[in-house]
């Protein structure tokens, strides 16, 4: 009600009113010019008088007179002419400060007077209850002047709007993640909310009851986790690795810092300030993400929104900046903080909303797949398998603007190798472009089934830094193809000649270190990790690592098998895979594959039989010659991660010709990672020295790696 009688007197008053600024004013008898800081005059706690003696001009008598402040946050009592007039806003009881905004309404028979004598009784209660940052004035309206009116109905509105909108948003998208926790984002959005809700409430007062004087210390900080809840919220939202652990040691400081200096005359000046500091840093940091993903040549749908709702909410909460950082007040009295976190939730939401609007379609396009799939998948991989039976045959080379199944129409070819070929195409329902790879000499079917078990492996892994597989099929010309996620770059053996510099190096293991911990969540083993397996999107600063091929991947076992004695293996040469026994592979070309030749299967061979020796020998690891490929689990993986990292940061692999082969305990010891990296810190080379150990259990674990490698 209060809000709606501001705006109808605003209208009645119109713009055109004006007032008498008071900025003359005496403080214990000396005088003190407005606007000030009265912070060395006034002792702390105690209440000081600001006086004044007004000569009303014939503009100010014989009608309304009302005396009004746009901002100063504090408890304040007027008595003119000895005469103690009520306030036109009264507080709420038991507060140490006012929101901001003060105004009283002047008797009638005072103002018919020349003079009156003005005593503004000021409780310094917090350090801003001295800064002084509007003078008070004078208008002849019955509220207030219209400028006044116009800052105090925007105030009231912004907060009244603010915490409802963020708070309702909040459960709502809690509620979302809780249903459905494969969408990091809305967990990220709801976290967000729970600490910028805390802003509007501060700003209306809604505090002081709950935490009395203690209630900035305890609001900034938990506006300061709104903001690295941010950043994470926007990593996962455009799936981008997840951002430095160096934003929560950030927000510690703060944490700490309020619980030190938390007081109503140190929290202003301790805590504000670095919260200020990390809100624009997260502004700067969405504006990054922002250019990284457009050098990246990714266009995420609602880009802009979720990148610059926070840029947008710091330029609007300029006005509260200036005010908390005692940089005066040039916005008489608005203070529109509260409506940037309103908006920074709403256009947040918008996005969300058509992320969700845009899966519920590719749900559809998925079902309306899923359906066709079902009814035609049997007879087309059985009439495959058929002609495979009788002999090989040659998939055609498909031109550009070529139709696969009616689904995907071929827009050029991307590269071809041995036994395979990969197109970029466009899906025929949406126009989202992907890469098709197409085996084309299917010799038998062991390796249809091999490139059927690499897409049913990799579309159980939905991570940022794996290859992400759409859909497997066989044409109605008789090839088998897979369709998986575009990757725009190239392999991490093209990038060879920046291999010793470990600036460069070290982002991209971290990004390594995380797929493979996706991967192995799910209880899978990659075994053939190696650079040209590990795709790089993007440019040299924003480079998104993409790990590529599970041609020869398999579920790890459920426990270490027993080793038997080791065959006579074949050697290979750099990065081509060795094969013993049975064995193809499929090698990675622009995230979807280059298929290599292999020698034929035996009728009724398994896929891949424990004892098969399959992989590339520089990256193997040594428990594979005597068990073979089967039986690898995920400490294999990480053998060949550290021989990567070993040859990532020192140029060079760390041991000779083919070390599994040739019987790695009788190697010499490569220089330690201490020695190839010395800017590499003891614990991070520690573990990498880790990754080569002989003895699987001595290994560490993926996610180990990765949580290491990202500080």
């Amino acid at each position: 009600m209060r809000l709606l009688a501001c705006i109808a007197i605003l209208a009645l008053c119109g713009c055109g009113r004006g007032y008498e600024e008071l900025d003359a004013w005496t403080l214990d008898g000396t005088s003190v010019q407005l606007p000030a800081h009265l912070d060395a005059e006034v002792d702390r706690g105690a209440a000081y008088d600001l006086r004044s003696h007004v000569v009303l001009p014939e503009s100010l008598r014989g009608g309304p007179l009302t005396l009004d402040t746009p901002w100063l946050p504090a408890s304040v009592s007027l008595r003119v002419d000895g005469r103690e007039v009520p306030p036109l806003d009264a507080p709420l009881a038991d507060r140490f400060r006012a929101a901001g905004a003060h105004r009283w309404r002047i008797p009638d028979e005072l103002v018919a007077k020349d003079a009156i004598d003005l005593d503004l009784h000021v409780e310094n209660a917090w350090t801003q209850a001295t800064w002084l940052d509007d003078p008070p004035r004078l208008s002849r309206t019955p509220a207030g002047d219209a400028s006044f009116l116009a800052a105090y109905a925007f105030d009231e509105a912004v907060t009244l709007l603010g915490v409802p909108t963020i708070a309702i948003l909040t459960l709502l998208y809690f509620a979302l993640y809780l249903r459905d926790r494969s969408r990091p984002q809305n967990g990220w959005f709801a976290l967000e909310g729970v600490g910028a809700l805390w802003y509007p409430a501060l700003m209306g007062g809604l505090l002081q009851p709950i935490f009395g004087r203690a209630e900035v210390a305890v609001a900034a900080p938990l506006l300061a986790f709104s903001a690295v809840a941010t950043v994470h919220f926007t990593r996962a939202y455009l799936q981008l690795p997840r951002p430095s652990r160096a934003w929560w040691a950030a927000l510690g400081v703060i944490v700490l810092v309020a619980i030190a200096r938390g007081g109503p005359f140190e929290a202003t000046r301790w805590v504000v300030p670095p919260t200020a500091g990390i809100v624009v840093a997260v502004a700067v940091h969405n504006v990054g993400s922002l250019l990284r993903v457009l050098r990246a040549g990714a266009r995420p749908a609602n880009l802009a929104i979720i990148t610059l709702s926070w840029p947008i909410a710091v330029l609007v909460g300029c006005t509260d900046f200036c005010g908390w950082l005692g940089l005066g007040d040039p916005f008489g009295g608005v203070r529109a903080g509260s409506l940037g976190m309103s908006a920074v939730a709403v256009l947040q939401s918008i996005a969300l909303t058509g992320e969700h609007v845009r899966s519920l379609r590719e749900v559809e396009v998925l079902n309306v797949e899923l359906r066709r799939q079902v009814a035609a998948r049997s007879r087309q991989l059985a009439d495959a398998l058929a002609r495979l039976g009788g002999g090989s045959r040659e998939a055609p080379a498909l031109a550009p603007g070529r139709q696969v199944d009616g689904r995907y129409t071929v827009v050029r070819e991307l590269g071809q190798g041995g036994a395979g070929r990969v197109y970029e195409v466009e899906r025929t329902s949406d126009r989202q472009r992907f890469a098709l790879k197409v085996v084309t000499a299917t010799t038998d079917a062991m390796m249809l089934a091999r490139a059927a078990r690499e897409a049913q492996l990799a579309s159980e892994v939905r991570h940022p830094n794996v290859v992400t597989i759409v859909d497997v099929d066989v044409a109605t010309e008789g090839f088998f193809f897979l369709v998986m996620e575009l990757v725009d770059g190239r392999s991490l053996r093209d990038e060879r000649p920046r291999f010793g510099h470990a600036e460069w190096a070290l982002p991209i293991l971290a990004q390594i270190a995380e797929g493979l911990a996706a991967i192995h969540a799910r209880g899978i083993v990659h075994r053939d990790l190696k650079p040209a397996n590990v795709l790089l999107a993007g440019g040299d600063a924003a480079a998104v690592v993409k790990i590529a091929d599970f041609g020869i991947a398999n579920l790890a076992p459920a426990k270490p098998p027993s080793i038997p004695p080791p065959p006579v293996p074949r050697s290979g040469d750099d990065d081509v895979p060795t094969v013993v026994d049975r064995a193809d592979r499929v090698d990675g070309v622009h995230g979807v594959g280059r298929l290599a030749p292999v020698a034929a299967q035996p009728t009724g061979a398994t896929i891949t039989a424990t004892g098969d020796l399959l992989g590339t020998p520089h990256y193997m690891a040594p428990e594979i010659v005597p068990i073979g490929v089967k039986a690898a689990q995920p400490p294999a993986d990480v053998f060949a991660f550290g021989v990567m990292a070993y040859e990532m940061l020192a140029g060079r692999r760390p041991y000779g010709e083919v070390p599994a082969f040739l019987g790695l305990a009788i190697s010499p010891p490569p220089p330690s990672f201490s020695a190839i990296a010395p800017s590499l810190s003891p614990r991070a080379a520690a573990l990498l020295e880790a990754c080569l150990a002989r003895d699987p259990a001595q290994r560490p674990r993926a996610p180990e790696l990765a949580s290491v490698l990202r500080t």
